[in-house]
């Protein structure tokens, strides 16, 4: 309502025309004419949730007046009253006024007219810096202090303290660190050694187990994985030569490549599989074995081509024996040879080994790459 006329209808109110009874009306400031005076009849005024610069006077009963800049409330008996505004849009006052003999403390003072709607952000709160409304975003105090947005990061960033205000920041790095250290609890500390396990151990925590040594296998020893031996009767072992092997005497020499590891006490099968040339028809091969010293027996056998389409053989109770063939039927190609025996080892472990002789002196005998081994533990 504008000024003019709530001032007109409170004045009519007052003369009679309306209850006896406060009346509260909201008036448009922006409407309001300078130094207007309004004689109304005796009564009291009450001014509330004023917010633009309101100035009043009231001339009381008695000749006696005051000037009023409003911003709360107040109570005046009045017989005229006097209201000044300078134009301000938007702004707006509430007055309440009371009929003579009335006293503003008692009656109930309506209820103000609930204010137009207006943003969080906006300069109707002037604890806030303003600002429009984005997804994700945050309202936080800034370095002002004002309640302000705070823009959202981006999707995997946190919420950090810096400087003593909340800012979207990435997740810091980790620092480098071994796997078995104290960074993680779950671990027992230890260094890298080349051929070691990582297990859960007893504790139980992640641990290294070091290594066994070649020829090992892992098992389980209660419950938990260990280093241990081939069990008797396991799985067989194998070998092969990755160089040929020369000789031109006719005394025996080690075919490199072709051995095995024994332990003391312990019953072997064993076969040798030999791939082999001589630079003769005329030239045979001498094949026999070594090994440990003093076995409780050792039995093996060899057998080759005597020709295209007969077999050589001969068979042997004791390390570094054996008999030449007579030749071969081609020079210079590959003869397939096999030794197979048995063995028992006695007090001392040690290394079965194919041995090889020429049976011409001077004419070369060669064992060739990929001849081949395999040995059973017995028990």
């Amino acid at each position: 309502m504008s000024f003019l006329k709530g001032i007109h209808d409170l004045w009519d109110h007052l003369r009679g025309k309306g209850p006896a009874a406060a009346v509260a009306l909201t008036l448009d400031l922006a409407e309001a004419r300078e130094n207007k005076p309004y004689m109304l009849e005796a009564g009291g005024l009450i001014v509330e949730e004023c917010d633009g610069d309101l100035y009043a006077r009231i001339n009381g009963p008695n000749g006696d007046g005051i000037n009023l800049q409003y911003v709360r409330r107040i109570s005046y008996p009045f017989s005229s009253l006097f209201i000044t505004n300078p134009a301000q849009a938007g702004k707006s006052s509430r007055l309440v006024l009371l009929p003579a003999g009335m006293d503003a403390g008692d009656v109930a003072v309506p209820a103000a007219a609930a204010g137009a709607d207006h943003n969080l952000l906006s300069a109707t709160h002037p604890d806030t810096l303003p600002a429009s409304v984005i997804a994700g975003d945050l309202v936080h105090g800034n370095a002002t202090p004002k309640w302000a947005r705070l823009a959202k990061g981006t999707d995997g960033q946190y919420l950090k303290l810096i400087l003593g205000l909340p800012a979207w920041a990435d997740p810091p790095a980790a620092a480098d660190h071994n796997l078995l250290s104290a960074t993680h609890p779950d671990t027992l500390a230890d260094s890298v050694v080349a051929g070691d396990l990582v297990i859960g151990n007893a504790t139980p925590k992640w641990a290294r187990l070091a290594k066994g040594t070649d020829g090992q296998f892992l098992k389980l020893v209660s419950g938990l994985p260990a280093w241990a031996d081939a069990p008797a009767g396991g799985g067989p072992a194998v070998v092969r030569t990755t160089a040929d092997v020369q000789n031109t005497a006719t005394s025996y020499i080690d075919a490199t490549g072709l051995s095995f590891s024994l332990a003391a006490n312990t019953t072997y099968v064993f076969q040798f599989f030999v791939r082999f040339q001589t630079v003769a028809t005329t030239t045979g091969i001498n094949l026999s074995i070594n090994g440990p010293a003093s076995p409780a027996f050792v039995i093996f056998m060899v057998v080759t081509a005597a020709t295209a389409t007969t077999l050589w053989g001969t068979c042997r109770r004791a390390y570094d024996t054996g008999a030449a063939t007579t030749g071969v039927d081609l020079a210079n190609a590959d003869v397939l040879a096999t030794i197979t025996g048995l063995i028992r080892t006695g007090a001392s472990g040690g290394t079965l080994i194919v041995r090889f002789a020429s049976e011409v002196a001077g004419s070369a005998v060669t064992i060739k790459a990929e001849s081949s081994g395999i040995l059973h533990t017995i028990g």
